[in-house]
């Protein structure tokens, strides 16, 4: 969730909102920024296959940045980075997140090459899941989308950056998506 610009954007147009963040100064600022809306829940964790605890890995270069994936830190455009700072948080799946607030109508998943490890913690279909790829990492995006496959979502789309238009005309599937992303 960050420091809940989208979460805002979706109150705005009348949503409820649950804010999953692991960076406790984040949460912080969820919570302060929302502390007196009944309209969102902030859920202080990562969101991962499994529930547990894991480290987050800070970047001192870029305020905002962390990731629980090595292959993030070590192969995508932030490599160079400084992550030099970490803190253990707990881990809750996305399966729990669905029983403990409800069926979500819309998931976004922006979680710095972690994405194929989150929908890992969904067993079946939740609303619309719109998750971030990386074309240096495209592996995640196959990971991710092989996931969605088995458990039941056929079509998929994409839009790039914060575009709130889809890039194709129609929606593919699986095998079709992964090579228009490669391209």
């Amino acid at each position: 969730a960050c420091h809940g610009s989208k979460a805002q954007w979706f109150l705005d147009r009348g949503a409820r909102v649950v804010c999953v963040e692991p960076q406790p100064e984040n949460v912080e600022i969820l919570r302060n920024k929302f502390q007196n809306n009944g309209n969102v829940v902030v859920v202080p964790a990562g969101a991962g296959t499994t529930p547990g605890q894991l480290e987050l890995k800070y970047s001192t270069d870029i305020e905002w940045m962390s990731s629980f994936s090595e292959k993030w830190r070590s192969e995508a455009r932030f490599k160079a980075a400084n992550w030099n700072r970490q803190v253990m948080v707990d881990i809750i799946t996305l399966d729990q997140l669905v029983a403990n607030y409800g069926h979500p109508v819309y998931t976004k998943i922006d979680v710095e090459g972690y994405e194929p490890e989150v929908i890992g913690g969904l067993s079946q279909k939740a609303g619309m899941i719109s998750f971030e790829f990386s074309r240096e990492i495209i592996s995640n995006a196959a990971a991710a989308i092989a996931r969605l496959s088995e458990i039941g979502y056929g079509e998929f789309n994409y839009s790039l950056g914060e575009n709130d238009h889809w890039s194709l005309a129609q929606w593919l599937p699986a095998g079709e998506i992964l090579d228009s992303l490669s391209g």
